[in-house]
């Protein structure tokens, strides 16, 4: 069984929610380095949640995986990208409920669709 059919509908969401993205950028109409930081706060910030995940599947640390998958899940929903949003929740819950699965195969996912959201946030 492959990533999608154990995600189910949650796997197809959009990369970027574009209604979730216009509120954002609503809340920053006043300030215009309010995108341009939040851009770059999520450009630095994924990959380093990505690195965590990562290291701590590969090491079976279920606690640790369960704090980055978290911290990844509000990165991610902060700019309204659904998709990363959906499997860290997933990743997060099952960790947190020791339910071993084969995350590995979600990273390859989650780093097409952070790639994707980079390049539709480009300033």
């Amino acid at each position: 069984m492959g990533a999608a059919e154990k995600l189910g509908p949650e796997y197809n969401e959009v990369d970027l929610n574009q209604q979730k993205f216009a509120t954002v950028k609503a809340l920053g109409a006043d300030d215009p380095d309010f995108l341009v930081e939040l851009y770059d706060i999520f450009k630095q910030r994924v990959p380093e949640l990505l690195d965590k995940m990562e290291s701590s599947m590969n090491q079976g640390d279920d606690s640790q995986l369960e704090k980055a998958a978290h911290a990844l899940k509000g990165t991610s929903g902060n700019i309204g990208a659904e998709k990363m949003m959906k499997i860290c929740e997933f990743i997060e819950c099952s960790a947190r409920n020791e339910k071993r699965s084969n995350f590995q195969e979600y990273l390859p996912v989650l780093k097409e669709s952070f790639q994707k959201v980079c390049s539709l946030l480009q300033p």
